[in-house]
């Protein structure tokens, strides 16, 4: 348990998790079935598991831990958390639930949040976070983050100023802390200060390096026109992401190669090609190579519908669509990717029906499709005048 503290702490998954598997497979060796040991050591196991993206494993896992002890909270979250990646929301909606019955806590309040998001109750998974943060410590890292994803969904649905004093009560707490100088730094670029965006993302690559940080740097260098900035950070985002198979972590997410375990960045992998080269045909395949394992996860079908309606492939693309909409996310982005669909079928209307929703979501929407959305209300309104 200690190695798996370390490990978040220091973001050096490499070292520690190894160290971590090592002795949860002694402890596994040793105790009896039903101990308390024994218990410990599954969910501990599973913990692991869902870093590396086994989620089919840490599931199973899971499932053993939770038949020596249904009282404890902790492997409600391990069973929540492996059937939300597997895109199983029903069943994840039902260990939740068990999950705060057993402990009401931040663990599983922000749990609560997320689920309630992907149903499309943004206002109820405010609630949830804010549930999570009072019943957190603060200046306790757990507590810092919550206020990250609580300033990342204001930021989602366009409430820019209280995504920013979430950021900032983060930092307040925690100073330097990494992804919430990254939140801080989505705020200014959605303003329009990209110098001061840039300045925050490289303040956060001092206390850790991480794909996503690159790619936000990507984004604010080709708004201030600096191709030459674009190009370095985009081949850092790849050399980043490809480099977590070797070196182990991502997003607090690890692998190595020791005791039989891979990792799988799949689906970042997708994004990435997907926003920084335009590459559709390597998103679509890296896309496919996640919907193999888990085909009914939402943000594994939102990026193959943008990767096929890209490309023109409107019937794979209105596929996925629909099983990305499936639970009645209110994502804009994913609103967006919608609405573009219908534009490309034809259904002109209904097309600007929903970019309009989009943007009334998130007015400071950046994406590729935003701008091509932008243009087309323009042209729209252009042609209406006329």
């Amino acid at each position: 348990d200690l190695y798996i503290v370390e490990a978040r702490a220091t973001g050096n998954y490499g070292y520690y998790y190894p160290a971590a598997v090592k002795m949860i497979d002694a402890v596994l060796a040793e105790n009896p079935e039903k101990s308390e040991d024994k218990f410990r050591a599954l969910t501990s196991k599973a913990v692991i598991q869902l870093s590396y993206h086994q989620f089919e494993d840490a599931l199973a896992t899971g499932q053993k831990a939770v038949i020596i002890n249904p009282y404890n909270s902790r492997v409600y979250g391990i069973l929540t958390d492996a059937n939300l990646e597997l895109g199983n929301y029903d069943e994840a909606v039902t260990m939740v639930d068990s999950m705060v019955a057993i402990r009401p806590d931040l663990r599983s309040y922000s749990r609560v949040s997320y689920l309630r998001e992907i149903y499309g109750d943004v206002p109820g998974a405010i609630a949830a976070l804010e549930m999570a943060i009072k019943a957190g410590a603060p200046g306790h890292e757990e507590t810092a983050w919550c206020r990250v994803i609580l300033g990342n969904l204001y930021k989602t649905y366009g409430n820019l100023e209280a995504a920013e004093f979430q950021f900032k009560a983060s930092l307040a707490e925690r100073k330097g802390y990494p992804f919430a100088l990254q939140g801080l730094a989505a705020v200014e670029s959605a303003k329009g200060n990209n110098k001061e965006a840039i300045q925050l993302l490289e303040q956060a690559l001092e206390g850790r390096s991480d794909a996503s940080f690159y790619s936000d740097l990507y984004h604010n260098y080709k708004a201030l026109g600096n191709t030459q900035k674009m190009e370095e950070a985009k081949v850092k985002a790849f050399v980043e992401l490809s480099s977590l198979e070797d070196d182990g972590h991502d997003h607090g997410h690890i692998e190595t190669k020791e005791h039989g375990h891979s990792h799988d960045v799949g689906l970042e992998m997708a994004q990435l090609y997907l926003t920084l080269s335009k590459n559709y045909e390597e998103a679509t395949h890296h896309g496919l190579h996640e919907y193999a394992i888990r085909p009914n996860n939402i943000d594994v079908n939102k990026v193959l519908a943008e990767a096929y309606l890209q490309t023109d492939k409107l019937d794979l693309a209105s596929e996925h669509f629909a099983k990305a909409s499936a639970t009645g996310s209110q994502n804009p982005q994913l609103i967006l990717i919608g609405a573009m669909i219908e534009l490309k079928k034809g259904n002109a209307k209904k097309g600007k029906e929903q970019i309009k929703k989009a943007l009334e979501l998130n007015p400071y929407l950046n994406s590729n499709l935003s701008e091509e959305a932008a243009q087309v209300l323009t042209n729209t309104n252009g042609l209406a005048q006329n």
